[in-house]
């Protein structure tokens, strides 16, 4: 994953964020840097993250309840203290590869406004904190082969790359999905 990158600007994803702050900015540092903590997780082998605070919890994989004529990216519903929440495989709508799902496969339960949703991934690493300097736009002509309106920004560590998924784009029902690349397979974490 190399996508072609420049400054992070939220404002270009997100129109109604003052320029220099976007939603996944939560805090400061003591150089006055503004800061995220990040929930990162896998999908097809490709490193995924999403702030801290838009994820309300973590739950094993148990039955999910299909839905007819639902988009093929909408798993199901899952029945949540009361609430019906529906769930969606970022792969499908992402166009990944598809894998099995594993004993480390998790549900992270997102909101993104008053939007509560469901995301199949394939394991959750850990939480991450970061800089808002740390943090690169993705471009369309990135190569990633997927719409970069997905994303909402890149971080790049050391030894890695994380990509921050926009859930502003991801969870919409109303778009079709991406098919996943029978040429491309699982890549190596």
């Amino acid at each position: 994953m190399s996508p072609e990158t420049a400054p992070f600007d939220p404002s270009v994803f997100y129109p109604t964020a003052e320029p220099g702050k976007g939603p996944e900015i939560e805090g400061t540092s003591a150089d006055g840097d503004p800061q995220a903590q990040l929930i990162v997780f896998f999908l097809a082998g490709c490193a995924f993250g999403i702030a801290i605070r838009q994820v309300r919890e973590i739950l094993r994989v148990g039955n999910i309840t299909r839905m007819p004529k639902a988009p093929s990216f909408l798993e199901g519903i899952v029945h949540l203290r009361g609430r019906i929440t529906p769930v969606l495989d970022p792969k499908k709508r992402l166009g990944l590869p598809l894998t099995d799902r594993s004993a480390d496969s998790r549900i992270l339960v997102v909101e993104w406004k008053e939007t509560m949703m469901g995301l199949i991934v394939d394991r959750v690493t850990e939480t991450l904190k970061i800089h808002r300097s740390e943090l690169k736009a993705v471009l369309p002509e990135g190569g990633l082969g997927v719409d970069s309106a997905f994303f909402s920004g890149l971080w790049e560590g050391p030894d890695r790359e994380v990509l921050l998924l926009s859930l502003e784009n991801l969870i919409r029902l109303d778009e079709p999905n991406r098919e996943p690349d029978p040429r491309s397979g699982p890549q190596e974490e």
